[in-house]
């Protein structure tokens, strides 16, 4: 009973500060409450993320502790620039390509009308960048066997543009529009 008549007698002494302690309390429990759902899986993200990163850094560490030399790794990216612009076949070779084109067309059962070719320089390489265009006409099959052959050949090509046009319902022909580019040694001399 003293304790409520205490209680009781400080509400009519001072009602603002049970009124601010109250509120402050709510507060602190919204807070409390914001904290463990919202801010601490936040925490908890970035304590992970921090802890992948210092991993991967350790990592990074561990293998530029076996890293070569500055001129050892400049001379190995030297011989494989080297081995590259080997593999590159010389301007002559053109008609080697196309020549494998129509094996390529032949074996898939397709014929190549003609082809157009644009050459152009490389700046700063020593190098032709050739930009062939063809088309050519058959079933879905013969133009994915075709289409296959050229992307598993062992020369340097990218297929810039592939368009079918046509029903191809059934054995009907289908279109097929192939623009690539390939590389040859440009002339030296």
């Amino acid at each position: 009973m003293a304790r409520a008549s205490l209680l009781a007698a400080f509400w009519r002494q001072n009602r603002l500060v049970p009124v601010l302690l109250l509120a402050l309390l709510l507060i602190n429990i919204g807070l409390k409450v914001w904290r463990g759902r919202m801010v601490r899986p936040q925490i908890n993200h970035l304590q992970q993320n921090l802890g992948r990163q210092q991993q991967e850094l350790e990592r990074m560490r561990q293998l530029g502790a076996r890293q070569d030399s500055p001129e050892a790794v400049y001379r190995r990216g030297r011989e494989d620039l080297s081995r590259f612009y080997a593999m590159i076949p010389a301007k002559s070779d053109l008609t080697g390509l196309i020549e494998e084109l129509f094996n390529m067309a032949h074996r898939a059962g397709l014929e190549i009308d003609r082809i157009g070719y644009d050459p152009q320089k490389l700046e700063d390489q020593p190098l032709l960048a050739y930009s062939l265009m063809f088309s050519v006409n058959g079933n879905y099959e013969q133009l994915k066997s075709f289409v296959y052959d050229i992307e598993t050949s062992p020369r340097l090509i990218i297929l810039d543009e592939i368009a079918l046009s046509g029903a191809g319902e059934g054995e009907r022909p289908v279109s097929l529009n192939l623009r690539f580019t390939t590389y040859f040694q440009a002339d030296t001399t």
